[in-house]
C-alpha cells in the first residue's frame, strides 16, 4: 500500500541487527578474506558482512522475522504501509531468506557477490551457488571475473576452503561450484540441466540474481515460478536500481549504498543534467549542440570519449540514428565507411558488425565515438569511456528506473583517468530541456539531491471557505469573403525580414547533481544558408501550387507576373533593408510564408465568444499539495510557518523543517507568531516571490488580520483557473491564469493577483488580458449570484507592493462599498488601456 508520501529510500532500508552469538556465527575469520577482496571500498565489506550476518547469523529465522522487528521498531515504515500485514504483502518468499542489496550502478556488485558466495560455500551454509543474469553478455563477463577471482592465490590463501568451480549452464552443477547463467535460458527451459540438478537441492542452494529489479519488472511471473519449484532457502538480489514499475523503491532491502553517495565517494563520474536552455526547437540545431559538447569533451581528454543515444524502441533507434548520420555526414563530410567506424547502432536486431565492434567499443584502438541504442540493451554493458549521455525520448527517461539505468551507462571511472590534468570525472546527461521540470523532481529523489517542505490542506480547519467558478461554452462564428482575381504581392517592393545570423551563441544550464549548482555552457551552431537564385526559383515553383478551382490560370498569371529574376531582385532588397547578408533557414520560412496570400481563396474571419455553461462550487479542501524546496528557500521563495505546522509534515519533512527554521541557517521563512492571525487552512503557505512575501506579511500581521475572515494562497495551476488572451505581435494567443489569493472580507471574495510596480507604468499585454478576463468573469459570476438572490459578490484587482497599505487601510474601513469601489495604481493603467 502507497500513501504517495515522499521518503528517503535509506529510511526504508532493513536494519540486519548486530548482536550475534560468534559461537553461531563468527565473520572476523573472514575479514582478510574479504578486505583483500574490496581493497578500500568499505561499502563492498558492509554489504558482504550485512548479507552474511542475515543468513548465518541464527538471529532470523526467514524475511518475515526481520521485516516484523523492522516494521515495530520504523516509523517511515509505518507511516508507508500503515499496518504491518499490508507490509508483509509486499515482500517476496519471505518464509525464506530472500532481500535486496542496493549497490550503485559502477560501484562493483561482482565483488559482492563473488565474497558472499565463497564464503558461503566455505562455511557450508550451502553446497553451490546459483548466480542468475539477465543477459548472455553480463554471463560472459561475470564468469571471467570470477574465474580472476577464483585462481587468485592471495585470495585462496586467506580463506579456508578450496577454490570454487567457476561454471556455465552447459556443464553439470556439482557441490562447491558456483554457476553463472542467464535467466532467459533458465526461463525458456523449465526442465534444463539446471533446474533438474537442484531438484530438492534448494535448502543447499544459494540463489544471487544479479541486476535484479528485472525480476520484480519483466521477469516476476518466470522468476516465481522457478523460485517457488525449487523452494530455495537462500535468495539474494542485487541492484543498483531498486524500484519498482509505479517508481516505489524495494521493499527488502537490506543495504544500500547510493548513487549520490557513490558520487561523494568519487566512487563513480560526476553527473550533469540540462536545467534549461533556449535550444532551439529544431532537432537538426539540438544535435548540432550535443555534436559540439561531444568535441569539447574530446579536446580536454586523451582518448575519444563515448556519447550514448538512448531511445525508446527499435524503429525509433533506427531513425534517430539514420538523421544523426546526415547531420553529421553535413558537417565533417565523412564518407560511408568513416560514419560507420563513427557510430554503432545497438538492439536486438542490430548488424552482426555492429555488435562485434560493441565488444571491443572499450578498447584503445576502437573508433566509435556514438552509440544509438535501445534503453533495454544498455544495460550490464561495462565501457567507462562513456562521458555523455542523450536520452532522446522521453519515454526512455521517465521513471526512476530507466533514469537509474540511463545514468548507470555512463557512471564508470576509466581505469586511467589522470585526476591531476583532468579533474574529477563527469558525465553530462544530455535530456531535453522541455521534460527538464518532471525529470528533475525523478532525478533528484533517485539522487536523494533535495529535500522539500510540503504545504497541505488541513481539512477539519474552520478557515476552509467555498468558491463558485464558471465553465464556458466557446461559440465559434466563421465569415468567408471569396477572393475573384489575384492578390498584390510585395506591395513595398520588399519583404520585412527579422534580423538572423549564420551561427550563433546558444547557453545550455546543467545542474551538478552533487552539489546542486548550474553550470552555464555556451557553444556556436551553424544554420544552412541558401542562394538567392535557388530562393527565387523556390517562389517560383511554389506559384503552381495554387489552387485553380475555376479555371482562372492564376498560376499561370502570377508566375507570368513574377519571373525568377524579379523574385532575387525583391530578395536582394529585403537582405539589404534588414542587414542580413545570409538566407538562413528561419529567412527562407519568410520568404516563402510572404507568398500565403496568393493561396487565399478568400478571406476568413474567425470570432470566439465564451458562453457561461454551468456554475460551480470548489472547495478550498481541494486545494492541492504544493512544494518548496531547500535551493529555493535560499533564493526567491519565502515559507510561512505557525507552531502548528510541523504536526502535519511527514518524518522526513519535519527534520528538513528543524534546519528551515534554525536562524543559524540560510534558509528565507517566516514565523507567523499568533496562529490565529494565520487565517488560512494551508499548514504551510509559500511565497513565490517578493512582492507576495511582503503581501503575506501584510496579511498576517495583527494589525490586518482582524479584518480579514478567511483567505487561501492559490496554486499556480489547477485550481481555480480563468481562461483569457492577448495579442503577441500580429498573433493573438490564449491561456489560463489561477489568482493568486483569494479573501473572504464579509460577503465578498476578494481575489488577488499580485505584480511587481514596475507593471504600473508599462503593463505587459498578458497582463492586460488577464485582467480583463478576469472582471469579465466575475462580472458573470456576481449577476449569477444576483439572479441567485445571494448577496455574496466577487472583487478582483490586481495589486502591486505600491498599493499595499491602502487595500489593507480599505478593509479597516469596514464598508463594503469601499471595497467594491477599490482600484490599484495598477488597475487603473490598465482599465484605461482597454477602454
Amino acid at each position: 500500500m502507497e500513501n504517495n508520501i515522499k521518503i528517503k529510500e535509506q529510511d526504508l532500508v532493513l536494519k540486519v541487527g548486530s548482536n550475534i552469538d560468534t559461537k553461531k556465527w563468527d565473520e572476523s575469520k573472514y575479514y582478510k578474506f574479504v578486505s583483500e577482496l574490496t581493497g578500500t571500498r568499505e561499502y563492498q565489506k558492509e554489504a558482504i558482512f550485512t548479507a552474511l550476518r542475515f543468513m548465518c547469523g541464527d538471529e532470523y529465522s526467514n524475511t518475515k522475522n526481520l521485516a516484523y522487528e523492522n516494521f515495530f521498531n520504523n516509523e517511515v515504515l509505518k507511516e508507508k504501509y500503515i499496518t504491518y500485514e499490508n507490509f508483509e504483502k509486499s515482500l517476496n518468499f519471505s518464509e525464506y531468506y530472500t532481500a535486496s542489496l542496493d549497490l550503485a550502478t559502477g560501484t562493483g556488485k561482482s565483488w559482492v557477490m563473488y565474497g558472499i558466495a565463497n564464503i558461503m560455500l566455505a562455511e557450508k551454509k550451502v553446497d553451490q551457488v546459483l548466480v542468475l543474469v539477465p543477459s548472455v553478455t553480463i554471463e560472459r563477463e561475470l564468469t571471467e571475473k570470477f574465474k580472476d577471482f577464483a585462481t587468485n592465490d592471495i585470495l585462496n590463501d586467506l580463506i579456508s576452503s578450496i577454490p570454487p568451480k567457476i561454471i556455465n549452464g552447459s556443464e553439470s552443477i556439482v557441490n562447491g561450484c558456483i554457476c553463472i547463467e542467464n535467466r532467459e535460458a533458465i526461463y525458456k527451459n523449465s526442465h534444463s540441466s539446471i533446474t533438474d540438478s537442484l531438484i530438492g537441492k534448494g535448502n543447499r542452494t544459494l540463489v544471487l540474481s544479479d541486476e535484479s529489479h528485472h525480476i520484480h519488472y519483466t521477469e516476476e511471473n518466470e522468476w516465481k515460478k522457478f523460485i517457488t519449484k525449487i523452494g530455495f532457502k537462500y535468495n539474494i538480489g542485487l541492484s543498483g536500481t531498486c524500484y519498482y514499475k509505479d517508481n516505489s523503491y524495494f521493499s527488502d532491502v537490506i543495504y544500500r549504498y547510493s548513487l549520490k553517495k557513490a558520487i561523494e565517494d568519487n566512487r563513480i563520474k560526476m553527473i550533469e543534467y540540462v536545467s534549461e536552455s533556449n535550444v532551439a526547437k529544431k532537432q537538426e540545431d539540438q544535435w548540432k549542440i550535443i555534436i559540439n559538447s561531444h568535441e569539447e569533451i574530446r579536446s580536454k581528454i586523451s582518448y575519444l570519449p563515448l556519447t550514448l543515444v538512448v531511445t525508446a524502441n527499435i524503429s525509433s533507434c533506427n531513425r534517430t540514428a539514420m538523421d544523426f548520420k546526415t547531420i553529421l555526414k553535413d558537417k565533417y563530410k565523412f564518407n560511408k565507411d568513416e560514419l560507420s567506424e563513427k557510430i554503432l547502432v545497438i538492439h536486438s536486431r542490430s548488424s552482426l558488425e555492429d555488435i562485434v565492434k560493441l565488444k571491443n567499443v572499450d578498447q584503445k584502438n576502437s573508433k566509435v565515438e556514438w552509440i544509438f541504442s535501445v534503453s533495454m540493451l544498455t544495460e550490464g554493458w561495462d565501457v567507462k569511456r562513456v562521458f555523455q549521455i542523450v536520452p532522446h525520448e522521453e519515454r526512455a527517461f521517465n521513471s526512476k528506473l530507466l533514469i537509474a539505468q540511463v545514468l548507470g551507462r555512463g557512471l564508470r571511472i576509466p581505469n586511467d583517468w589522470n585526476y591531476q590534468n583532468y579533474g574529477n570525472p563527469k558525465v553530462i546527461i544530455f535530456n531535453h530541456a522541455k521534460w527538464a521540470n518532471s525529470v528533475k523532481k525523478l532525478v533528484d529523489e533517485v539522487l536523494e539531491i533535495e529535500r522539500k517542505l510540503s504545504s497541505t490542506i488541513i481539512e477539519e480547519s474552520k478557515n476552509n471557505f467555498e468558491l463558485i467558478n464558471a465553465n464556458y461554452l466557446s461559440s465559434k462564428t466563421v465569415t468567408k469573403t471569396k477572393k475573384e482575381d489575384t492578390y498584390n504581392l510585395f506591395e513595398k517592393g520588399y519583404i520585412v525580414l527579422p534580423t538572423d545570423v549564420e551561427s550563433e551563441k546558444v547557453d545550455t544550464d546543467f545542474i551538478d547533481v552533487n552539489t546542486n549548482k548550474v553550470r552555464t555552457w555556451s557553444t556556436i551552431i551553424s544554420h544552412k544558408t541558401y542562394l538567392k537564385g535557388d530562393i527565387a526559383k523556390i517562389m517560383w515553383d511554389r506559384f503552381e501550387d495554387i489552387p485553380d478551382d475555376n479555371n482562372e490560370n492564376l498560376s499561370e498569371k502570377y508566375q507570368n507576373e513574377w519571373p525568377i529574376e524579379k523574385l532575387e531582385k525583391i530578395i536582394e532588397l529585403s537582405l539589404r533593408n534588414s542587414g542580413n547578408k545570409e538566407i538562413t533557414e528561419k529567412l527562407k520560412q519568410k520568404f516563402l510564408s510572404s507568398m500565403g496570400v496568393v493561396f487565399r481563396r478568400g478571406s476568413t474571419a474567425v470570432d470566439y465568444q465564451s458562453i457561461p455553461d454551468k456554475f460551480e462550487k470548489i472547495s478550498t479542501k481541494n486545494l492541492r499539495k504544493d512544494y518548496v524546496s531547500g535551493n529555493s528557500l535560499n533564493k526567491e521563495k519565502v515559507l510561512f510557518w505557525t507552531s502548528e505546522s510541523k504536526k502535519y509534515l511527514s518524518l522526513e519533512e519535519k527534520e528538513f523543517f528543524d534546519e528551515v527554521i534554525d536562524t543559524t541557517n540560510s534558509y528565507k521563512n517566516f514565523e507567523v507568531k499568533n496562529v490565529f492571525d494565520f487565517k488560512t487552512p494551508q499548514s504551510l503557505v509559500i511565497a513565490d516571490s517578493t512582492p507576495e512575501k511582503d503581501f503575506i506579511k501584510k496579511l498576517v500581521s495583527n494589525n490586518n488580520s482582524d479584518n480579514v475572515d478567511k483567505w487561501i494562497k492559490s496554486n499556480s495551476t489547477g485550481f481555480y483557473s480563468i481562461e483569457y488572451s492577448w495579442r503577441k505581435g500580429e498573433h493573438p494567443q490564449r491561456g489560463s491564469f489561477n489568482p493568486d489569493f483569494f479573501i473572504v472580507y464579509k460577503n465578498r471574495i476578494i481575489v488577488i493577483e499580485i505584480k511587481g510596480d514596475e507593471q504600473i507604468n508599462d503593463p505587459d499585454v498578458e497582463n492586460i488580458g488577464k485582467y480583463k478576463a478576469a472582471i469579465e468573469h466575475f462580472e458573470i459570476i456576481n449577476r449569477h449570484l444576483d439572479l441567485n438572490k445571494n448577496d455574496l459578490r466577487y472583487k478582483f484587482t490586481m495589486l502591486t507592493p505600491k498599493n499595499y497599505e491602502v487595500f489593507f487601510d480599505t478593509l479597516k474601513g469596514n464598508i463594503i462599498s469601499g471595497v467594491d469601489k477599490f482600484m490599484s495604481e495598477l488597475d487603473v493603467s490598465i482599465f484605461e488601456k482597454i477602454n
